[in-house]
């Protein structure tokens, strides 16, 4: 219980904590009232169980052992077998956990498909949809607000891992987002409190579910960037692409800015008495609290930065989302120059330091979607050092180091994630070697092959790059990652270098499988893409590794590295 409520409860707040305590104690010390319980209530509880206890599995704890997370499952479907017939609240409660469970375990059903039923039966419900409250109906109105959101962000994470079309357009929804408040034991008096609060005020200040709010907004935003890739691929004029991707970085920095408002470490509140004891007492793994009542269990707040710092990974995220394509598929109507593959770099290097710090600053159960993002910010940013080496630089090396510590952590949690590790480990290796024999042959090569006009060029771009003048893709970037005090980024060094812009090709699909799910993915991919030259190529001679490693990252979609790299 407390493990489900403290790792997943945050990013999907639709359960009721109240009631789920109620259920809980039912359940565990009066057996009894067990018999009265819906069977659907059952079904909800096994699925509360089952993830709590797989999160403590990840982790290593030793209480949680191999068949208690499988167990709870069957039992479960068992009991839930009748009732996902007709839709209601608890219904598509049920299917989203199922959902939540499919990505943590090695077994399951498609999350693609549950993530896809749930919003259906939401629709059905009309959940979507903005409606009438007063006073007395407010609270059941923000249950179901918060049920729709954390089905939207489950879908809307798992279409953008699968590069599948999102299941329902943003231009259909008219729902707010629930109000930003703690839902404790309290909630009611919150809710009543906020109805009368500035809008702002609600917006800036710290609760339990700011978390959420601020995932919902991030996931729109997200809608946006995919939105503008497909529309820059029919767009005649490159003004106009370039006018469109620095208003979606201008937005990623507004939403960022609010993130470091909301957890500022030196204006955090202090958590009300009631709401805050017994939180520093220790609780041993297996100490479920069900000893207690639901109106008497305490909230198991998260630390603030590790908050803070998911929420700046998801930042990253969502840059290297925009950019990547842009650096791969868009070079016909964005053309990148150096400062754009460093802000790729700074992103995609970002993404694995902050997995990083979230690990040591509490130990984390990671899912396939974690192993999915890391694993493919690593082999991005393996990519914009290999495509323009100038950037490199010991900021990168760390960068590096930092993804093939999160992996190793992950395939420790997952068997299955150590073919990834292996494949990273490889790749890393040869690019440090190429590296160094490129730094053996030293820069006078490298400017006896420039000609003066590239030589001219590349002193324009650095002057640019440190005198702050912004280009289509760097205005964003200039501001970005380590620009503002309390962002925990890395600053990196932009080098000075030529870019020939390459030849852009139609780009093809491919048909991939994500490992465990059995979903196919649909990525898109240059297969005919070459490196662009900078005067010195990293060879990447990967002997015969390069045969499995090619297929594996085929499998993930990640064509456009293999086609110009390996």
């Amino acid at each position: 219980m407390r493990a489900y409520l403290t790792i997943v409860h945050p990013l999907y707040p639709f359960l009721d904590r109240s009631t789920v305590w109620k259920l809980h104690k039912s359940l565990t010390r009066q057996e009894q009232l067990a018999a009265t319980i819906p069977q659907i209530d059952i079904a909800l509880m096994h699925l509360v169980y089952a993830i709590g206890s797989r999160c403590l599995q990840l982790l290593g704890k030793i209480d949680a052992s191999k068949n208690v997370p499988e167990g709870h499952f069957l039992s479960a479907m068992k009991a839930v077998s009748e009732d996902l017939k007709f839709t209601s609240i608890r219904s598509i409660e049920v299917t989203l956990l199922l959902a939540i469970h499919s990505m943590r375990s090695p077994s399951g059903t498609s999350v693609w498909h549950l993530s896809g039923l749930a919003i259906r039966q939401c629709l059905e419900l009309g959940l979507h949809k903005q409606r009438m409250v007063d006073s007395r109906n407010v609270q059941l109105d923000q249950h179901r607000k918060r049920l729709f959101w954390s089905v939207y962000i489950f879908e809307r994470k798992t279409a953008l891992v699968l590069g599948r079309p999102f299941a329902l357009s943003d231009e259909e929804i008219d729902l707010d987002l629930p109000m930003s408040v703690d839902d404790d034991e309290e909630e009611e008096g919150n809710l009543i409190s906020a109805l009368g609060m500035e809008p702002s005020l609600q917006q800036t200040e710290r609760t339990i579910l700011s978390y959420h709010c601020l995932h919902v907004e991030l996931y729109q935003i997200h809608t946006e960037i995919r939105l503008a890739l497909h529309r820059m691929k029919r767009t005649s004029t490159k003004e106009q692409a370039q006018q469109m991707m620095s208003a979606l970085f201008e937005k990623l920095e507004d939403w960022r800015t609010k993130v470091l408002n909301t957890y500022d470490v030196r204006s955090e509140r202090v958590l009300p008495a009631s709401r805050s004891r017994d939180t520093n007492r220790r609780r041993e793994p297996g100490d479920s609290g069900s000893d207690v009542s639901g109106s008497e269990q305490e909230i198991q707040h998260r630390p603030i930065e590790v908050e803070r710092s998911e929420l700046l990974l998801e930042y990253h995220k969502a840059r290297r989302s925009l950019l990547q394509p842009l650096m791969t598929e868009g070079r016909q109507n964005f053309p990148f120059d150096t400062a754009d593959f460093t802000a790729c770099a700074e992103a995609s290097g970002q993404i694995c330091q902050l997995y990083r710090r979230i690990h040591r600053l509490s130990p984390t159960p990671f899912s396939l979607r974690d192993l999915h993002a890391v694993f493919v910010a690593g082999f991005t940013l393996i990519y914009c050092v290999c495509t323009c080496p100038s950037i490199y630089s010991a900021q990168r090396v760390g960068d590096v180091g930092a993804c093939s510590t999160v992996l190793y952590v992950i395939s420790e949690q997952w068997s299955s994630a150590k073919k990834y590790r292996d494949a990273f480990e490889v790749v890393a290796e040869k690019m440090m070697e190429s590296k160094k024999k490129c730094q053996e042959i030293g820069s006078l090569n490298y400017l006896d092959t420039q000609p003066s006009g590239a030589l001219s060029t590349a002193t324009r771009a650095g002057k640019r790059s440190a005198s702050g003048e912004p280009n289509s893709v760097s205005k964003g970037a200039s501001s970005g990652p380590g620009a503002q005090n309390g962002d925990e980024t890395l600053s990196s060094d932009t080098g000075n270098g030529f870019i020939e812009e390459s030849r852009f090709q139609t780009p093809s699909y491919n048909t991939a499988i994500l490992p465990e799910t059995g979903d196919e993915l649909s990525f898109q991919h240059d297969p005919h893409a070459t490196m662009w030259h900078t005067g010195l190529e990293l060879d990447l001679n990967l002997e015969y590794d390069i045969y499995g490693i090619e297929g594996l990252l085929s499998n993930e979609g990640l064509d456009w590295f293999t086609g110009a790299v390996l």
